[in-house]
């Protein structure tokens, strides 16, 4: 049986939907192939892992490594996976890091300590916009990495050809991220327990990691401290991250402790989204938020800001949401009220937001992964996009 290895980092710190796309992957793949998955957390301890396995086939062979970034961590973490790739002569490897520059540095252990093994990058994130926030150095390998790879899979047709400008490279290829449709129908149903759910106001969600980096929650909180002056409604944020400090100090500051609230992160994001009357993107970058298709399946309206990629790409240019400017505070709140306040029109968007997701069925985007990675395996195919 042919051998795949997965490489990626913060498996069990990452709670986005990162993980949730390759888990399903690595699931899917493990009926037809010997899949491995290596993997390095920092910011996480082994003590702190219930369950290594997690929701994993007991047939797939997790390899995870534990230990803080100093001035010895890429030597050590270089030989570490050298060593396992080496053991293990993976026929493909697929590498989904965090970031370009962390496939990069995959693909070098790969290449130095097994170079018969093709490989993959999964680029789930903003490449352009992840690479840029890289020294002159490391920018310099993550180029020549991107350049030499066997093929990139990004989330979006927009990503996957930013990327193939970017790096010169046009074996680069898109798979839609997916939903569990599924799933979602059953978790949207559970009862929310929040009392402000109960209080019939109207409810504008978002539902992203609290990183003001990428996700612009700032502009969101100005816009919905303008809905508030003609409309009676609260804002609920479900997600955690590294700023979440901040975030409180500012709804503090422009005092709106009382319509304004953080959940933190939430197993079961769904209920929310169903319960809520608008759910809002607001990002400064994206690969392909599935977090609006997710929306879309609660039958709740959406806006998002039409930032680099993807928004654009899944509400077709607004046909499925409304998209706003980045940064744009006053058009963000103005596509809220028009949201709250015409019932038609959100109606509208619900019926539309319900043939929309069809598209990204967890089925389709896991057979189109299974028919590029077996072309690789078995047809030596590269699978490029033509642009």
């Amino acid at each position: 049986m042919k051998k795949i290895l997965f490489i990626g980092d913060n498996w069990f710190g990452d709670l986005g939907g990162r993980k949730k796309i390759v888990l399903s992957l690595i699931n899917y793949l493990a009926d037809k192939y010997n899949v491995f998955l290596l993997t390095i957390d920092t910011k996480i301890k082994k003590s702190e892992i219930k369950n290594i396995n997690q929701d994993l086939k007991e047939n797939i062979k997790i390899i995870p490594y534990f230990f803080k970034r100093n001035w010895a961590f890429y030597f050590k973490l270089f030989f570490l996976f050298g060593r396992e790739i080496f053991k293990i002569k993976p026929d493909l490897i697929i590498c989904f890091g965090g970031g370009p520059h962390s496939n990069a540095f995959f693909f070098f252990i790969a290449k130095i300590f097994y170079p018969f093994s093709r490989v993959i990058f999964i680029e789930q994130g903003n490449t352009r916009a992840l690479y840029s926030k890289q020294n002159k150095f490391v920018k310099k390998l993550t180029a020549c990495a991107f350049k030499k790879v066997d093929l990139i899979i990004s989330a979006s047709k927009e990503a996957a050809e930013d990327v193939s400008s970017l790096f010169g490279n046009k074996k680069v290829n898109f798979v839609y991220n997916f939903i569990d449709l599924e799933k979602i129908n059953t978790l949207k149903q559970e009862k929310v327990d929040e009392s402000i759910f109960n209080q019939k106001k109207p409810i504008v969600l978002s539902v992203a990691r609290l990183d003001l980096n990428q996700k612009d929650f700032l502009t969101l909180i100005k816009a919905f401290s303008i809905v508030i002056k003609e409309i009676d409604a609260y804002l609920v944020i479900v997600g955690e991250g590294p700023d979440r400090d901040k975030i409180e100090k500012y709804i503090e500051e422009i005092k709106l402790d009382d319509k304004i609230f953080l959940l933190g992160h939430k197993t079961n994001p769904y209920k929310y989204m169903k319960n809520s009357s608008v759910f809002v993107l607001s990002s400064f970058h994206e690969g392909m938020p599935i977090v609006l298709v997710e929306a879309l399946a609660c039958e709740v309206p959406v806006v998002a800001t039409d930032c680099n990629f993807g928004p654009r790409e899944l509400l077709n240019n607004g046909e499925y949401g409304i998209l706003v400017p980045l940064r744009n505070y006053e058009k963000m709140a103005e596509a809220i009220k028009k949201l709250l306040i015409d019932k038609t029109l959100s109606n509208q968007f619900i019926t539309k937001g319900k043939q929309r997701i069809l598209s990204f069925t967890k089925n389709e985007s896991l057979k189109k992964y299974e028919q590029i990675i077996d072309g690789f395996i078995f047809n030596n195919n590269e699978n490029r996009l033509n642009f």
